[in-house]
């Protein structure tokens, strides 16, 4: 299932800064390969599937550790987070990629490749994610763009939740609160 007619007013930023650090590893957390392929590109891929034509990586300043998906994916655009201060932070970075959007003052960002662009609504997705479903995310999208959302969570329910945040749901099954998972 394909977004179709809705693709070109949505637009993917990808998080892919962090150093995966409880990995052990000096390479980053997503480009360790799953099935051959780094983590990241599964992600990509499942995007790309869900009708999303256009992407934006944020990157830490270890570019180069990413040449050979830049090489193979020309369509990506990247931005840099000069310094790894949390994924908050790296959300705010990549409002470089997009006409109209008014950089946070805190924000230290720079446009590495691509140009601003207008887009009506930004899918973010770590890009950790490598088992991420891309009917899943079309219908998510789907349902954000019927409803009219002005922000839509996509959660999961797990067996075991140790490691992961927590969605908050009210009575009435409304987001209320993202907690941490160290503080859950």
């Amino acid at each position: 299932m394909a977004l179709g007619k809705h693709s070109e007013n949505v637009s993917a930023v990808i998080l892919a800064a962090g150093m995966g650090t409880r990995m052990q590893s000096t390479k980053p957390k997503v480009l360790h390969e799953l099935c051959g392929q780094p983590m990241v590109l599964h992600v990509i891929n499942s995007l790309r599937k869900s009708g999303i034509t256009r992407f934006g990586l944020v990157l830490s300043q270890q570019i180069d550790q990413f040449n050979s998906i830049l090489e193979s994916t020309p369509d990506l655009e990247v931005c840099i987070q000069r310094e790894r201060r949390g994924t908050g932070d790296a959300v705010a970075s990549s409002s470089v990629f997009f006409d109209g959007v008014k950089n946070p003052h805190f924000a230290q960002l720079e446009l590495f490749k691509g140009q601003k662009k207008k887009t009506d609504h930004i899918i973010i997705c770590a890009g950790d994610t490598p088992a991420l479903d891309s009917c899943t995310v079309s219908k998510f999208i789907s349902n954000h763009l019927e409803k009219r959302s002005f922000i839509s969570v996509l959660g999961m329910e797990v067996d075991d939740p140790e490691g992961y945040g927590r969605l908050i749901l009210s009575e009435t099954g409304e987001l209320s609160q993202i907690v941490e998972h160290k503080d859950a």
